[in-house]
């Protein structure tokens, strides 16, 4: 697997298990705006990591969670227990999403239209949640998909039905570009819609086997035409499928294949104009009016190259899951298989502008850039300019908040990244200097000044322009984070103070390194307790005292490093119990809710320490007995208010070592 995805993924695992106990957590402070930062900055930065793979299921569950988590902290909404229950299913989606990547081994999670629709479907629910017309939805038993109007057969690949006549936005991106590069190559493809009757099998009719006699289907789904009945109600021999696909095949010879029943069948021939349909989340701040203004002019002139350089470059900084990211990949593929068709190539130029909200001829980011620095700016036309722009118009901001040394860094990493990726790197002279300088004063102004001289390749050494902010004044130690000191949102840019993060106080090692040490430290006693043996033989064998002497006093120190050693390698595999005690707070929430019952849970001696082995294997049965103390040890609520006792029972887990060993008890 790749490195970079088995780091996220190990990445995301934490970060599952620390927002599930952050939203436990709040259900007992669900003031606690701490709190609620630390979880936004979760979800904020988990989210962010997806973005660099093409998992859109799993960004969109995720910028769901984000949006809601910003509404409860901006107190839009009420944080409260079926709040907490949908951001737990869709962490519960997230995990099990990355389970199938885990398993999957190569990265790449195959198209599925189930996996989609509960993907949309718990991202509908979390939206909800923000207007008060949220239902809590399981992920596993997506809503059900409105039905979709189908094409009329047709004849002719003449005649080709607009696309609104087929599902084709819901199709995944990657099957609609294989069949778009099929069709253009020459190869046939046609839309199949195949209704069974409800009583297909008494006449003899096997729909999976006329299914499975096609080719290979480039995309295939299969559904219900409604709702399943309960299993003790379910008509076996009732066939409500329904099934949609893809084919590479010619009409003609798919109308053969289903001569028999044509009445069952709706088949359409597609063309590649109707697969090309960008879809993804609406634009969320990606630089695209120089863009589109140096992809005009390119297209004009004819010049591809320069056309394909400069929405790669764009792509590269665009989220995937973004909807200009999937026009501008399909904008890539036309250019690569069809460039000649310029109406298409505009077509999609359009998508871009008005994705990113930009009239025609209306450059919106050079007008809210500051005179001073988007003077230096204008004129450029290369891939970068919008970057450069963007950069400017942070370093325009008035305002000091408690993260202006990150906004700093930031600024530098964005423009380095764009120098370098343009193969400019004569224009980053001096701009490690100007961050140092920015650092030190705590003030944009260093950093706006070497940006306005090196604005342009002309320019440099140049009198640079003065940058607009004055030195920022030192920031109060009593400002409150998400706070502004004027009357600009400080949020702007996404950036604030919980998204700087200090460096990692602790690093995973892979348990096989650990082994490895521990074969080695035997190895190494073992060898030197042989020393004492030859320590004798030099004194009676060999009668030199003087070298025994010698073997003695080294064999002392060999015998208290190798000791050390041992027992340092031995608290490296130490865990505390709190690894395994971690899920014990959302077992008994979730248990407790389905028994009817009130639960306080107590853990106690979370710090104490066991064999990383003896720790993992408690896990099963500790959550055996939890479940018996829940089901069968505390009574439901009413009884216990009859009995006199509270109406919240108490379940407590502790931990303690004795000696050499950890006693772990469970009492309710």
């Amino acid at each position: 697997m790749n490195p970079l995805l088995d780091q996220f993924i190990s990445e995301s695992r934490d970060a599952i298990q620390s927002i599930g106990e952050r939203l436990l957590q709040l259900e007992n402070a669900p003031t606690d705006h701490e709190l609620m930062d630390e979880l936004f900055r979760l979800v904020h930065t988990l989210k962010g990591n997806s973005g660099l793979f093409d998992f859109p299921e799993l960004t969109r569950v995720l910028h769901g969670a984000e949006d809601l988590m910003d509404a409860v902290r901006d107190g839009r909404i009420s944080y409260s227990q079926s709040l907490a229950d949908q951001l737990l299913d869709a962490m519960d989606f997230v995990s099990a999403l990355l389970d199938e990547i885990l398993r999957n081994g190569n990265g790449d999670l195959p198209a599925e239209s189930e996996r989609t629709a509960a993907a949309l479907a718990l991202t509908d629910a979390l939206r909800q949640l923000i207007t008060g017309q949220g239902a809590r939805i399981n992920p596993a038993t997506p809503a059900p998909e409105p039905a979709m109007a189908s094409a009329p057969v047709t004849t002719s690949c003449a005649d080709e039905p607009p696309a609104s006549t087929f599902p084709l936005a819901r199709i995944p991106e990657a099957a609609r570009m294989d069949a778009y590069r099929r069709m253009v190559h020459g190869q046939p493809c046609s839309w199949v819609s195949y209704r069974p009757d409800e009583d297909c099998f008494f006449k003899g009719e096997d729909p999976f086997y006329q299914i499975t006699q096609l080719p290979t289907p480039l995309w295939r789904r299969v559904s219900a035409r409604e709702p399943w009945s309960a299993p003790e109600t379910l008509d076996a021999y009732r066939c409500l499928l329904h099934f949609e696909s893809i084919i590479p095949m010619d009409l003609q010879t798919l109308t053969e294949h289903f001569r028999y029943i044509p009445d069952q069948v709706e088949l359409s021939p597609l063309s590649p104009a109707m697969l090309v349909m960008p879809t993804g989340d609406a634009h969320d701040g990606i630089p695209t009016a120089e863009y589109l203004q140096t992809a005009t002019a390119k297209l004009q002139s004819g010049d591809h190259e320069g056309l394909i350089q400069a929405s790669r470059l764009l792509l590269e900084l665009s989220s995937p899951g973004l909807r200009v990211a999937s026009a501008l990949r399909w904008l890539l593929l036309v250019l690569e298989t069809r460039p000649e068709d310029v109406p298409l190539q505009q077509q999609l130029l359009d998508e871009i502008r008005h994705g990113a909200g930009i009239s025609q001829g209306t450059d919106t980011a050079k007008a809210a850039a500051p005179p001073s620095l988007a003077a230096s700016v204008q004129g450029i036309t290369d891939p970068i300019a919008g970057i450069i722009e963007t950069q400017a118009e942070i370093l325009a901001l008035s305002d000091a908040p408690p993260w202006l040394p990150g906004r700093l860094r930031a600024v530098a990493a964005s423009l380095r990244a764009a120098f370098t990726h343009a193969g400019q790197l004569t224009r980053l002279d001096g701009l490690d200097e100007a961050l140092q300088a920015a650092l030190d004063q705590s003030a944009s102004a260093p950093l706006a000044r070497w940006l306005a001289a090196h604005a342009l390749p002309a320019k440099v050494g140049t009198d640079p322009v003065p940058a607009a902010p004055p030195t920022a004044a030192p920031v109060s130690p009593a400002a409150t984070p998400g706070t502004g000191n004027g009357p600009g949102d400080t949020r702007k840019f996404g950036r604030r103070m919980e998204d700087a993060h200090a460096g990692p106080s602790a690093i995973k090692v892979d348990q096989a390194k650990i082994d490895r040490l521990m074969n080695l430290i035997g190895e190494m006693i073992v060898a030197k307790n042989a020393l004492p043996y030859l320590a004798a033989r030099a004194e009676d064998v060999f009668g030199v005292r003087e070298l025994s002497r010698e073997i003695k006093g080294q064999y002392g120190t060999l015998n208290r490093i190798a000791d050390e050693m041992q027992d340092a390698i031995m608290q490296v595999r130490l865990l505390p119990v709190s690894f395994v005690f971690q899920r014990f707070p959302r077992l008994v929430r979730d248990t407790a809710h389905k028994l009817g019952k009130e639960v306080r849970l107590v853990l106690e001696g979370e710090a104490t320490e066991a064999d990383k082995n003896v720790i993992e294997s408690l896990a099963d049965p500790l959550v055996h007995i939890i479940r018996n103390s829940l089901d069968h040890g505390l009574e439901p609520p009413e009884e216990r208010r009859a009995a006199g006792k509270p109406a919240a029972g108490r379940l407590a887990i502790s931990a303690r070592s004795e000696s050499d060993r950890v006693v772990i008890e469970i009492t309710d």
